[in-house]
């Protein structure tokens, strides 16, 4: 099944995220030895951070959204049959995720492309860090929050067209 392919993609790229977590802790541990013990602060860390965390954040996305993790006003959808769970997760998914996760892409794409071509580098830092890599994590990221939602989206279908959930009802 599809689902089962986007899912375990989904499950590996948080798997593999978790470590951006220990990178990014090791290197504000050396940013405050260097600071407070040795007076020697460093230019590079805090870009360095904020790329990582955003890595980090971006990528948890779709994992987020695979394991209902996500942000959801549930007062009237916790009392709802798993069917009508269903038609309404794909309702709002048709309604507003891939629209807007569809424009959110049509938007990316090309402001990724600019950036790899001019090089372009972070310019509220004093050491200019590249900044077009990490634009591709979020565009990246994105894109497998879209593919999720696919999945998301056919499990929601099979809900709605089994038996066995009818016998439950």
């Amino acid at each position: 099944m599809i689902s089962n392919t986007i899912d375990s993609i989904t499950s590996r790229i948080a798997s593999a995220a978790k470590w951006v977590v220990l990178v990014l802790a090791l290197i504000n541990c050396y940013e405050v030895v260097m600071r407070y013990l040795f007076n020697r602060p460093s230019i590079w860390v805090f870009d360095l951070s904020y790329m990582l965390g955003g890595t980090f954040f971006v990528l948890g996305m779709g994992y987020a959204l695979l394991t209902k993790t996500h942000v959801r006003v549930d007062v009237f959808y916790v009392n709802l049959s798993e069917k009508s769970k269903a038609l309404l997760d794909i309702l709002l998914s048709v309604v507003f995720f891939f629209p807007a996760f569809g424009l959110l892409l049509y938007k990316l794409v090309p402001w990724v492309i600019r950036s790899w071509e001019r090089e372009e580098r972070a310019t509220g830092s004093f050491w200019l860090p590249p900044i077009y890599p990490f634009k591709s994590i979020i565009l990246i990221a994105v894109a497998l929050l879209v593919l999720q939602g696919v999945s998301e989206i056919c499990k929601d279908i099979n809900k709605l067209i089994s038996k066995k959930n009818e016998a439950n009802q």
